[in-house]
Parts: structure tokens; C-alpha cells; sequence
């Protein structure tokens, strides 16, 4: 049986953790198009009006907008992760887990409805889907994080210096993409089924996964840009430009990756007869020896055995009364 820990904020041990993402993650829009008209700021601009015929002003035109962010990524995470002891259980309450800017490969379709531009005049056809090349662009701010706290069972393992566990665990991706100048944030969520283990003293905690994730879901707060510049080269008649102004909301994402995931982060050395973990030795230590005073039920089940002999007894007392603060 462990011992009851204070929650404790470890950090991670970055040369030894890694996050590796390989794969595409799809984004669904939905919005409009409108051409950049404005009657006092911009009265030669693009008009747009839907159909073939009619209508006046200028006029929304229903498109949509399909992303691809292409990743093929090995990145070493650094933050913290937060957890405590109860009994036989670790509570993981939290990871954050800051990752570098990257490079991922960026793609879009936009399929809109049939319309017209004035200035200049032209005519799009709608149902088709029109590719946009962009490329390479930056995704910063990125970071895993846990979705929701979980719960896992402690088991231990052979040799008793570290105790196992193993369950899914919820996290959340996320990261922030510039297009044309317009910062737009990106946010996933994936689970991973993990195989950890935590060391008998609780300094050192370990998990990995190594698993293949195909996913469709909504996404969780709201997400889009308005009115991003959109040039569109005129088909008929070829040859000029309708600038139009693009505005779209999130509906869908589609994730198919491969991820790989190992983290590994150290709890801080506390000094020598910090029995209750709080970073000191006072009058909560000294409880702690008395009340786990004698033999122990299993390694690391004592917090307050500092010399490691399977016992609580006068030695230890000792620990804790030179390291009185």
C-alpha cells in the first residue's frame, strides 16, 4: 500500500520524454465569401452576387473550406505534471506539455456556390472544389495538455522499487496557425491507452503509448477567422482578379496520425526528512513518522522510512528531527 502524497508538481525530463505526430489532420469550414466592396472605404473594389442572373449589391456567396495540416513531427516536450498519491491510486490532475514551433504542410479546398463579380466582371461555377496551394507554414504556441484528470490503479511491480499502471489517457492538442497575418488557432483532442510507472518513493513518473488514431468530431469552443483577403483568379474571362473577403467557422475535424508518446518527469528533491512532501520538515513530518512508526507493509508504502530499511523506527526519527526547519 503507498503512502498519501500532497500533490505533486513534476517537471518534465525533457531529454528523456518525447511527442511524435506523423500523419494529417483534416478541418471543416463553413461560412461565406463577400467581395471587398465598401461603399465609402473601398468603392472600387470586387462585388459578388450568387447565380447566373439578377440580384444587386453586393451579396454573400454560402462556401466551404477544407483544411489539411500535414504533420511529420518528433518534438521533446517541456512543462509539468501534476499528481498524488492515495492509497493505491495515482490522480493525474494535470500535463502541460509545451512543444517547439514547427513547420507543417498546409492545404485547402474551397468549394463555393455559382456566382458573379462585378469589378471585374466574371463568372465562377460553383460544385467544384478549388485547390489553394500554400505550403509550409508555422504552427507555434503548440502544446499537449490533459483533456480532464484521470485516476489510475497502482500495481506493483516485480522487484518493488516501482509500482505500474495503465488506462486511457485524454489530451488535448493545440497549436496556432498564420494565415495571411490572421493568427488561427487549431485544437484537437486525442486518447491515448497508456503503460506507466511511478517509483516507489513517488519522484519519478513514466508513461508511454505508441498508437495509430482515426478520429471525426466537432470541436469543443468555437473556432474561425473573418474577413481574410481572398484573391480569386477570374475564369470567364480569364485574366484578372476578383478580391474577395473570406470568413468560415469550424464544423468538423478529422484526425489520422500516428502518434508516438513518452514522457517521463522527476518530482522535486525535497530536503532530507520531508516525510509529507511540502518542500520543508516541521511538525506534520514528525506526525507522519510516529503515525507509520514500525514495520511497513510493502517497499515504498512508508513515506517517513528515509534509510530505507522497510521501518519506521528511531533512525528515522532522528531524519526528521536534524532536519527540523
Amino acid at each position: 500500500m503507498l503512502s498519501l502524497l500532497l500533490a505533486v508538481d513534476a517537471t518534465i525530463v525533457s531529454e528523456s520524454s518525447s511527442i511524435d505526430l506523423i500523419g494529417s489532420v483534416g478541418l471543416a469550414f463553413e461560412g461565406a465569401l463577400i467581395g471587398n466592396y465598401d461603399e465609402e472605404a473601398n468603392p472600387q473594389g470586387t462585388l459578388t452576387r450568387p447565380g447566373l442572373f439578377g440580384g444587386s449589391g453586393n451579396q454573400p456567396i454560402s462556401t466551404s473550406l477544407s483544411f489539411a495540416v500535414g504533420f511529420d513531427d518528433q518534438s521533446l516536450p517541456e512543462g509539468q505534471v501534476v499528481f498524488a498519491l492515495e492509497g493505491e491510486t495515482l490522480e493525474l490532475s494535470s500535463i502541460e506539455a509545451a512543444l517547439p514551433s514547427a513547420s507543417v504542410n498546409l492545404g485547402l479546398e474551397l468549394l463555393f456556390e455559382t456566382f458573379r463579380s462585378i469589378a471585374p466582371d466574371s463568372l465562377f461555377f460553383g460544385g467544384i472544389p478549388l485547390p489553394l496551394e500554400i505550403g509550409a507554414v508555422d504552427l507555434t504556441s503548440r502544446a499537449v495538455r490533459m483533456a480532464n484528470p484521470v485516476s489510475f490503479i497502482l500495481l506493483p511491480a516485480p522487484g518493488g522499487e516501482v509500482f505500474a499502471f495503465s488506462g486511457p489517457l485524454p489530451l488535448l492538442y493545440e497549436g496556432v496557425i498564420d494565415l495571411q497575418g490572421t493568427p488561427t488557432p487549431i485544437s484537437f483532442p486525442f486518447t491515448l491507452e497508456v503503460d506507466g510507472q511511478l517509483s516507489s518513493d513517488g519522484a519519478e513518473l513514466s508513461m508511454s503509448a505508441s498508437t495509430s488514431v482515426n478520429e471525426s468530431f466537432p470541436p469543443e469552443t468555437p473556432v474561425g477567422f473573418a474577413d481574410i483577403p481572398l484573391p480569386l483568379p477570374t475564369i470567364l474571362p480569364p485574366g484578372e482578379t476578383a478580391n474577395c473577403l473570406l470568413s468560415q467557422d469550424l464544423v468538423q475535424i478529422d484526425s489520422t496520425l500516428d502518434v508516438g508518446f513518452v514522457l517521463v518527469a522527476s518530482a522535486p528533491s525535497g530536503p532530507e526528512g520531508d516525510a509529507d512532501g511540502d518542500g520543508d520538515v516541521d511538525f506534520e513530518d514528525l506526525v507522519r513518522v510516529l503515525a507509520e512508526w514500525g514495520e511497513c507493509l510493502a517497499p515504498g508504502a512508508c513515506s517517513a522510512d528515509f534509510n530505507a530499511d522497510g521501518e519506521v523506527g528511531f533512525e528515522d526519527l532522528l531524519v526528521v528531527l536534524t532536519g527540523w526547519q
